[in-house]
């Protein structure tokens, strides 16, 4: 596995996304959404109006969650449970009451014996998530957070999550495409 994401619980007893606590920081305030698919559609949308040209492979990486269809850029695999991807970093930076971590996606690249994006995926964690109170933002935040490792190095974590945070703000539509771009990281010119 190249990235993962995941959950940590916290001493309220909930799971959330790694993003969304490494993000706690920001300026921007969470969009309230009552679903995870309602949630990702707001944001490629928005990507459309602030003309950022990621919004195409967002649309197509989410029309492919969860499925393994021939020729699709990405695929993906179940598996429950998963193993920790250990990260130091990740611990360091967690608030300390979010002790205990729990994996619920991978992400590995294309190479040369692989022509796709392949993604593993804890199901029965994620459903767990699902089911807290107002917490389709979790899975939103996990699907963003695995979405963005195709453009941003694992030492880019804290600015991939600090993006993943933009994304999912109430502030995104309010942005004008000239802000955006002041505020949107750049990701690898390689991928874009």
């Amino acid at each position: 596995m190249q990235n993962g994401g995941g959950f940590a619980k916290c001493d309220d007893g909930k799971l959330y996304q790694y993003d969304y606590l490494l993000s706690r920081a920001t300026p921007f305030q969470n969009r309230h959404a009552s679903s995870t698919r309602e949630d990702l559609e707001f944001i490629i949308k928005e990507l459309r109006r602030l003309k950022d040209p990621l919004a195409s492979h967002l649309e197509n990486f989410v029309t492919s969650i969860g499925t393994q269809k021939s020729g699709n850029l990405y695929q993906w695999f179940e598996r429950t449970p998963m193993v920790l991807q250990y990260l130091p970093d990740l611990d360091e930076n967690l608030p300390p009451n979010c002790h205990k971590r729990f994996q619920a996606a991978g992400h590995y690249s294309i190479n040369d014996q692989q022509p796709y994006v392949s993604y593993t995926f804890d199901p029965a964690l994620i459903k767990k998530v699902e089911n807290q109170v107002g917490d389709p933002l979790q899975i939103s935040y996990l699907w963003i957070h695995e979405w963005l490792w195709n453009f941003f190095d694992w030492r880019d974590l804290q600015t991939s999550a600090d993006f993943n945070h933009l994304l999912h703000s109430k502030q995104l539509e309010t942005l004008s495409p000239e802000d955006y771009k002041l505020l949107r990281p750049d990701p690898r010119s390689d991928l874009e």
